[in-house]
């Protein structure tokens, strides 16, 4: 009995994936088309800026090798609501209907009010899908954002 023997295969380096975001140039570029003015702030490490627009959440834009990281924040909701069972449920539910971003909160560290945040990532550029991505963005922010209007509190 002649067993074959197995078949050499070729193993090669796989190639990189064509869409990196080691140049941010076009995802900066791309922000200022749709409005925002953008302020670099110093990263040793990733490319990040902070986009502000008129009636537009201001986001802090992280550019790293492989994906960009959008956040967000609003202050002024009233630190009772971290013991509010009623504002962890609507938390989970704004999570639980969401498509892009994530959403947490967090104590500032003088305690007088806390941070509601907005997190997404976004792997690849591309023209189309990227403007899609920032407008799904904000729309989600605009959508749930006032959900949590019981626990703000207005400026003293």
């Amino acid at each position: 009995m002649n067993k074959s023997s197995p078949q050499k295969t070729n193993i090669t380096k796989t190639e990189e994936p064509k869409l990196k975001f080691t140049d941010s140039k076009a995802v900066f570029e791309h922000l200022e088309y749709l409005g925002y003015s953008l302020e670099r702030s110093d990263d040793p490490i990733n490319d990040v800026v902070i986009a502000r627009a008129l009636n537009r959440s201001t986001i802090t834009v992280t550019i790293s090798k492989d994906w960009v990281q959008f956040l967000s924040q609003y202050s002024g909701y009233d630190p009772a609501a971290l013991n509010d069972i009623v504002f962890f449920q609507t938390l989970n539910q704004v999570n639980k209907s969401t498509v892009f971003t994530l959403w947490f909160a967090v104590d500032k560290d003088d305690k007088t009010d806390i941070l509601i945040n907005m997190y997404a990532i976004y792997r690849c550029y591309e023209k189309i899908s990227f403007g899609n991505f920032v407008t799904s963005y904000e729309q989600e922010i605009n959508t749930k954002l006032p959900g949590f209007a019981p626990w703000y509190k207005a400026s003293d």
